[in-house]
């Protein structure tokens, strides 16, 4: 079993990486990497192709971070709504890529998924695109990509296709009539609510508890560790995130119409919205609703 940042080390230890980071475009500079390597003929080919081309974009990025989430974390951002989609990179990227594993891979982020590398590029058309890549326990890999401006995304525009266009995924993931799969789409969708819900909470930093270790050491020439103001420098940084839950009840916003309604408890779920340029993190808390009980609510009763 081999994680998305055991091959990000495997790349940055061929030395290859200051002269990739000079061709554009990045899809060329990961099969740059790959024929270099030697691994150009490995299978899957596609997989290996999009994870190298993640590892340049991600090395771009101003503050490398490996992030690793622990299971309670996974679960609690799995709960997230999000339905929608940003045209940019969240700030927490510092870049254009994100690199997420869980810190057990037995226990996943999402379906069986346990290491995970997004990142964000104009595909061979000009047209910007999120390109992600999932690495399922034990040793399962899936690809695909989504343009950035679909600006929403739901349950609907997943499983219609609406979300998604022709070469979205790698072709070990179609059916034998060249159809993807009903669980794929599920997958997928999971995927892009997983690892932006995540991003977002991760840019708040009271909500999350943060661990962090150095990655390995810069060396020059010589091979001697560089420092700076009497410390290693590291060419990255490990970062495990864990939920710090709390209550951000909502504020009455005008007057209700209370007749034929009945007040309720009940446990508003965990979600994100947008409004306008700014991101609003709604945690889950306990409330109370005034309810009709003829009418299904989008919160759950307890």
């Amino acid at each position: 079993m081999i994680s998305i940042s055991n091959l990000y080390s495997k790349f940055q230890k061929l030395g290859l990486v200051e002269a990739a980071v000079k061709i554009q475009p990045p899809q060329h500079a990961g099969g740059y990497i790959l024929i270099k390597s030697g691994m150009d003929h490995h299978a899957p080919t596609l997989g290996l192709l999009n994870i190298a081309t993640s590892f340049v974009t991600w090395w771009q990025c101003r503050q490398r971070t490996v992030w690793r989430i622990t299971p309670l974390t996974a679960e609690y951002i799995r709960s997230v709504n999000l339905t929608f989609l940003p045209e940019t990179s969240p700030p927490s990227w510092t870049g254009n890529a994100i690199l997420i594993e869980s810190t057990r891979p037995e226990k996943p982020l999402f379906d069986d998924v346990f290491s995970m590398a997004c990142y964000r590029i104009p595909d061979m058309t000009g047209r910007d695109r999120y390109f992600f890549i999932l690495l399922s326990y034990p040793d399962g890999v899936m690809v695909f990509s989504i343009a950035t401006d679909l600006f929403r995304i739901n349950q609907k525009m997943a499983e219609s296709g609406e979300m998604f266009m022709p070469g979205w995924i790698d072709d070990t993931g179609l059916d034998l009539d060249r159809s993807v799969p009903r669980e794929k789409k599920q997958t997928a969708y999971n995927a892009i609510r997983f690892v932006f819900a995540f991003s977002y909470y991760v840019d708040s930093p009271a909500r999350m508890i943060m661990t962090i270790e150095p990655g390995p050491p810069v060396k020059n020439e010589r091979g001697k560790v560089v420092k700076k103001d009497g410390q290693p420098t590291s060419q990255w940084r490990y970062v495990t995130a864990q939920i710090v839950k709390k209550a951000d009840l909502p504020k009455e916003e005008r007057p209700l119409d209370k007749s034929n309604l009945s007040l309720e408890p009940v446990l508003v779920v965990p979600h994100i919205r947008r409004r306008g340029d700014k991101i609003i993190i709604v945690d889950q808390h306990d409330s109370h609703r005034w309810k009709n009980p003829e009418k299904i609510a989008s919160k759950i009763s307890i």
